[in-house]
């Protein structure tokens, strides 16, 4: 069932009842629903994106129009399904009128941001804190004319989204903040990655990560692995909820903090992947290396028996400017004893995101090793004194 609005409810309740009394039927709701449908794509047509309309014909009529004409949503593939459907009591006749009040909001909304962008272009560019804020309540006044869309959020369902558009981004980011997002921070925070890589993170992207063969799904946090699914260099996903600038550059580096230091009886830090200057946009979130300057080769995880899990952590940086590779230290991305808060802070970058997996010593570690042309691992024992 499609959900509406609470502040529509008590409006749409009142006008329920009135049109119940003079006993109006469904039908005649729907040819003034169809009515509205079209006066309204008329009027904000011209300012509304493609992408808050459902592409598929017949289930926008579906939607807007209800399900009689169908013998239930065309949603559901088995006639028996469609045939079982029974329609909520009272949605045929409610639909209509909450249509329309939320038509009716959204023009004054449109027409709110309409005035917000002339501002926006009358606004010195150098008065940098005044157009922020504008552009700010221009994004506001933008979601909220489309964020009950039930065109809008049926599309949101099924992945067909607009990520330029701020009503998308805002449903994403709710949706990772309830979620995704929880479980990452509890992972990093459980497997001790914060604070053993880095100190802290006010995570501002979603990263998603994917191994090529790995059944075609993105990992969980903190998921194990063998070394055989993590041999290859993965895909990379690194998603933007905020408009930011287009020039904006991207670091990405995965480290292992659990190499053993058998000198100082600790632990190192191995590098096993860096990139660097990768260009990201809102519609393109994939790291391309042809695009980016890698520091480092991949090398996969390859832990050496009897040394536990291995932590492989993925931290995400924005940059302040485009790094000038041939500048910097060798020591500065040496893959063994990779001191990675001096990486970030000598860079001078920010952690936005981050994931990570754990692998331990299994059958094909050592297969791994030698298919890349990597020297054997030491086998770790228990020393009884």
């Amino acid at each position: 069932m499609l959900q509406i609005s609470k502040k529509f409810i008590p409006r749409v309740q009142n006008g329920l009842l009135g049109f119940r009394f003079f006993g109006v039927s469904a039908f005649l709701f729907q040819n003034v629903a169809e009515e509205q449908m079209r006066s309204h794509d008329a009027s904000v047509g011209e300012t509304k994106p493609s992408s808050f309309t459902i592409k598929n014909p017949k289930m926008r009529k579906a939607v807007l129009q209800g399900y009689k004409e169908f013998s239930g949503p065309p949603s559901l593939k088995s006639r028996t399904s469609r045939a079982r459907y029974t329609t909520p009591i009272g949605l045929d006749e409610v639909f209509p009128l909450a249509y329309n009040i939320l038509q009716e909001h959204q023009q004054k909304l449109y027409s709110k941001a309409t005035d917000l962008k002339q501002q926006i272009c009358s606004t010195p560019q150098t008065d940098l804190e005044s157009v922020k804020y504008l552009k700010s309540e221009l994004s506001k006044t933008l979601i909220s004319a489309e964020i009950d869309n039930p065109e809008v959020q049926y599309n949101y369902k099924i992945g067909q989204i607009d990520w330029e558009q701020p009503v998308y981004r805002h449903l994403a980011k709710h949706e990772w903040l309830n979620y995704d997002l929880l479980v990452l921070m509890q992972r990093l925070e459980s497997l001790s990655v914060i604070p053993d890589t880095e100190p802290t993170l006010d995570p501002k992207v979603q990263v998603k990560l994917q191994f090529p063969g790995y059944v075609n799904k993105y990992v969980t946090p903190g998921a194990m692995l063998p070394s055989v699914v993590c041999s290859r260099p993965p895909y990379l996903e690194i998603q933007e909820f905020e408009e930011v600038a287009q020039d904006c550059l991207y670091t990405v580096v995965i480290v292992d903090p659990d190499t053993p230091d058998l000198e100082n009886d600790s632990y190192t830090t191995t590098l096993h992947w860096a990139v660097s200057n990768i260009p990201l946009s809102l519609s393109e979130p994939v790291v391309e290396l042809e695009k980016s300057d890698e520091l480092l080769t991949y090398i996969p995880p390859i832990p050496e028996k009897n040394t536990g899990n291995h932590r492989y952590s993925v931290w995400v940086y924005r940059q302040n400017e485009k790094i000038d590779i041939k500048s910097i230290p060798n020591n500065l991305v040496s893959r063994e004893n990779f001191k990675i808060r001096d990486f970030s802070s000598q860079l001078n970058l920010t952690a936005v995101g981050a994931h990570l997996w754990r692998c331990h010593f299994d059958r094909s570690t050592e297969k791994v090793r030698e298919k890349y042309g990597l020297q054997s691992g030491r086998v770790f024992t228990r020393t009884r004194q």
